[in-house]
């Protein structure tokens, strides 16, 4: 025959069931007696229980607000009815006078098998005359069909039903039904409004402060935790509540693993500025800016964020002082019974300061207990036992199939060495072991089988369990895999340098840049290997820095390379992983092309004899390379022969030739040289797309010609004439004289005259 544990908590009043139920036709429905086993308070607002002072009285305050502020938490145990429990069977549980409580009705659902297992009905009896909670089992059957058993036993667990005061009193005993209750339960209670409390004086040495964590029903979605759910823990965080003078505060906050897990969620975090008041009241408090009044960071798995303040004293209270901050914020709740811890410590001015000056310690910590005290869920009892959750390292995803041994310590009698595994929600527990056990010393716990897809972490963790018991939230890493993203870069024109371009690779689903590097001096370009955890379709793209931009003479290629990496896991959960590239290519193609330069040639002309004139003489340029005339120019009047200017479009040397024309010949009184101007042009690029053009010229470049006169004769004539008679030959002379008076020759006359 098997036998099934049936565990469910229904909360305000919430029920839970572990155990059995023999199912029978035969059986009359019957009332369950004295199977109350113990009764605690709990306190709404704090979500904790109350504990009574020195005399044992309960000292408790009216209600006053809209909801019962305080609940009473009953432990109940069936095991007596083992075999013999049956739909329609109840058993009560009755709030006495001067109590208040709220009537109200729900099912008591479970959790697993999503089945209702019975009716809880709150009977209220009027303000201040108390009231009856009563639960009827129902739908065993088919609880026991989705289970897979035929008989359940040992059904135990707890509820929750609130209740209230609606006026003050003084003590009073407040005795539970003895026919409910296995034991006698007597209360001594007094309600009584609390005064206004003046905290001034520790507001004036707190440097930081932490308080809340109780758990409340609300809905919530995170984007980036990817995650959603109804229930949160609500965290207050008080920094520097004194207003002490600081030029940079750094508050760092955390979830702590010794108990269950849970997340910030990032999208609540609130940071106000201000003062507190004497009630710990932040007044005329302004709500700050990320990235502009403060930088906050978050660890991969959102268990912890550092806010840093830089200028913390520059943001000032209406009071005159430097400002005291409020950072509020929401966790994920494990929302199972189990307890939280958060903790936080600041550090001011590079110095970690205590909590208070009149304290030592510098972690404020709080725990809180992740209770559900209305609707229904499954909740898990801790007590002398070892609660163990298996998560993911990163977003603390709960985690099945994980097996670690439990090895009591020496000299145990009832406590073995055991295997627990964790269940669909992540948790394994160990058997409840005896206080006698645990007063032997430490447990040691060992993980043997990683959930699938997980590294195995066999390190041991020793534990000392108490009476709450011991919580552990341990973390496993995720098997990986790793893939190198590469590209190629050629360059065109010129030598590639090294490191001479940039490249950026972008996570396609974030579209932030993962990481930038350069080329080699061969055009590689490897980025630093990516890590991969799980099995999927990871798309990146590659883009060069200056994509589609021409600088110093370097056309960027505008196209960027998609990257596609897929990650698959074998049956054992072994992870590969495989690097495409769209379209087979990963090359990026740079164009270098200089910018054109170009050099003007100039040679001079003189000449001797008389004065030089414009354009009168004409000078060749003519191209060594093949001996082709360039250009024909001709003089300025002061001698300056000039060349049109020669464009160069790539480095190289030039050689050129410069002659006159006529060179060697003289011409109307002009002898002309025939100097030959040799002319070397050197183009250099200096590779960031500029040419440059050095001129070369021999020693001599000036063309010099000469201008003279020859000795000429001149036959001087003059005719004669005679009237009268007849001319004779040689009977007139005639003598010639120069400007200054001198005789040069004389001369007679022919017969003609």
């Amino acid at each position: 025959m098997k036998f099934k544990k049936l565990w469910l908590y229904i909360l305000t009043p919430l029920l839970v069931l572990l155990g059995s139920a023999a199912l029978t036709n035969t059986v009359q429905a019957q009332e369950l007696k004295n199977v109350i086993t113990k009764v605690g308070i709990w306190e709404t607002d704090n979500g904790k229980f109350v504990t009574p002072d020195a005399k044992g009285v309960y000292n408790l305050s009216p209600q006053n607000q809209s909801y019962e502020n305080y609940k009473f938490a009953a432990d109940f145990d069936l095991s007596a009815y083992d075999g013999k429990l049956k739909d329609g069977d109840t058993f009560t549980f009755t709030i006495p006078a001067p109590l208040s409580v709220r009537a109200e009705t729900f099912e008591l659902k479970d959790k697993e098998t999503d089945t209702a297992v019975g009716d809880a009905t709150v009977v209220s009896n009027g303000d201040n005359q108390g009231g009856k909670v009563t639960i009827t089992l129902k739908n065993l059957a088919e609880y026991l069909k989705k289970k897979g058993g035929t008989d359940v036993r040992g059904v135990s667990g707890t509820f929750y039903v609130a209740f209230s005061s609606k006026k003050e009193t003084e003590e009073e005993s407040i005795q539970l039904d003895k026919t409910e209750t296995k034991d006698d339960v007597n209360f001594k209670m007094k309600f009584k409004k609390g005064g206004e409390q003046d905290y001034s004086k520790g507001i004036g040495k707190t440097n930081i402060s932490k308080v809340n964590g109780t758990i409340n029903k609300e809905k919530w979605e995170s984007a980036l935790l990817g995650k959603s759910g109804d229930y949160v823990h609500k965290w207050n965080l008080r920094v520097n509540p004194k207003q002490a003078e600081y030029n940079k505060i750094v508050v760092r906050d955390w979830v702590d693993k010794d108990y269950s897990p849970m997340q910030i969620i990032p999208e609540s975090i609130v940071v106000t500025a201000g003062y507190y008041n004497k009630v710990y009241a932040l007044v005329d408090d302004v709500t700050l800016e990320a990235g502009k009044d403060y930088e906050i960071k978050w660890n991969d798995s959102y268990t912890e964020f550092t806010i840093t303040f830089n200028n913390a004293k520059a943001i000032r209270a209406t009071n005159g002082k430097a400002a005291a901050f409020r950072i509020v914020y929401n966790t994920t709740a494990p929302a199972d019974g189990t307890k939280v811890q958060n903790n936080a410590e600041i550090t001011a001015d590079d110095k970690v300061l205590p909590v208070s000056d009149d304290r030592t310690e510098t972690i404020t910590k709080v725990i809180g207990n992740s209770t559900v005290t209305s609707g229904g869920t499954i909740q898990l009892k801790t007590g002398y036992r070892i609660t163990l959750y298996k998560v993911d390292e990163k977003s603390l995803d709960r985690l099945a199939g994980a097996k670690f041994k439990i090895t009591p310590p020496e000299g145990a009698t009832t406590a073995k060495e055991e295997i627990v595994t964790t269940d669909a929600s992540g948790v394994a527990q160990s058997k409840i072991y005896t206080d006698e056990d645990v007063k032997k010393g430490e447990f040691t716990i060992t993980e043997v089988e990683a959930p699938k897809g997980y590294q195995l972490d066999s390190t041991p963790i020793k534990v000392t369990v108490g009476q709450e018991g011991v919580i552990k939230t341990v973390t496993n890493k995720r098997n990986n895999t790793k893939a190198q993203i590469q590209a190629i870069k050629k360059l065109t024109g010129r030598a590639m340098k090294a490191g001479e371009f940039e490249f950026d690779l972008f996570d396609d689903k974030t579209n932030k840049v993962v990481e930038t590097v350069t080329n080699d001096q061969d055009g590689n370009i490897k980025f630093a290997e990516l890590t991969f955890d799980k099995a999927g379709t990871y798309n990146y793209h590659i883009v060069e820095k200056k994509a589609n931009k021409t600088e110093k003479g370097v056309t960027y290629d505008a196209n960027p390379v998609g990257v596609t990496v897929t990650v698959t896991a074998d049956s054992e959960g072994k992870l590969a992983a495989a690097v495409s590239y769209e379209s087979d290519d990963k090359t990026f193609e740079n164009t270098y092309a200089a910018e054109k330069t170009s050099a003007s040639l100039e040679v001079t002309k003189k000449l001797t004899g008389r004065e030089l004139k414009a354009d009168e003489f004409e000078f060749v340029l003519k191209n060594d390379a093949d001996g082709s005339e360039l250009q024909k120019v001709k003089n300025t009047a002061d001698g300056k022969v000039t060349f049109a200017p020669i464009e160069y479009t790539k480095a190289g040397t030039y050689n050129y030739t410069i002659v006159e024309t006529n060179a060697g010949k003289t011409v109307d009184g002009v002898t002309y040289d025939n100097l030959e101007v040799k002319v070397t042009v050197e183009v250099t690029d200096d590779g960031e797309g500029k040419l440059h053009a050095n001129v070369t010229y021999p020693a001599d470049k000036e063309f010099n010609n000469s201008y003279g006169t020859s000795k000429a004769k001149a036959a001087l004539e003059v005719t004669k004439k005679l009237t009268g008679r007849e001319l004779k030959a040689d009977e007139f002379e005639f003598t010639l004289t120069d400007q200054d008076g001198n005789v040069k020759e004389t001369v007679k006359n022919d017969k003609d005259g």
